[in-house]
């Protein structure tokens, strides 16, 4: 925890098809940054890095929450 407001780490995500299990899946891992102005209000981006060939290079999520 950078600040009670800001939020420092990593994450790991994966997609694949559950009939090809068998298969190397695409798999991303990279650092996560969750800003939560309020307490009914937060954003979480993660940029993360292909690890395997079925990966893109780079893929970038985030997420708002809202607590009502």
């Amino acid at each position: 925890e950078a600040s009670p407001t800001w939020k420092i780490g990593a994450e790991t995500w994966a997609e694949f098809e559950p009939s090809e299990l068998d298969e190397t899946f695409a798999t991303w891992a990279g650092p996560a940054v969750s800003w939560a102005p309020s307490g009914k209000l937060w954003v979480t981006t993660t940029a993360g890095f292909g690890l395997t060939d079925q990966s893109e290079k780079v893929n970038v999520r985030a997420i708002f929450g809202m607590s009502l």
